[in-house]
């Protein structure tokens, strides 16, 4: 029976041995990992620096006029929301009835043209 014992003593130290082994390998591999992860991210970092910065294309408000009930509206704003849905100006004048609610509502995106 102690030779049982010793022998489990003796696997189990082998089995700890070989696991201590492999643990050190994949911390080592571990450390590898996280020093290229820096490195590419500071290669990413570095190469969004270099790239020109690009400005975004500021919206143009449609020089065109409407008329409801003989006076003139334009926009004051190239787009808006309107019935939960993004509404452009330039479509907005193509639409007689939008046209018609807006001004019935007193929408901040009309105004009265020329003033």
């Amino acid at each position: 029976m102690a030779e049982d014992v010793k022998q489990q003593v003796a696997d189990l130290t082998e089995a700890n041995l070989k696991l201590q082994t492999e643990k050190d390998a994949a911390l080592e591999l571990n450390a590898t990992l996280a020093a290229k992860v820096e490195e590419l991210e500071a290669k990413l970092e570095n190469a969004a620096k270099a790239l020109p910065a690009e400005e975004a294309p500021k919206p143009v408000i449609p020089t065109g006029t409407f008329t409801v009930e003989k006076v003139k509206y334009e926009f004051t704003l190239a787009a808006f929301n309107y019935g939960g849905a993004v509404i452009t100006a330039e479509t907005a004048l193509a639409d007689e009835a939008l046209c018609k609610e807006l001004v019935a509502m007193g929408a901040g995106v009309i105004k009265r043209a020329g003033q």
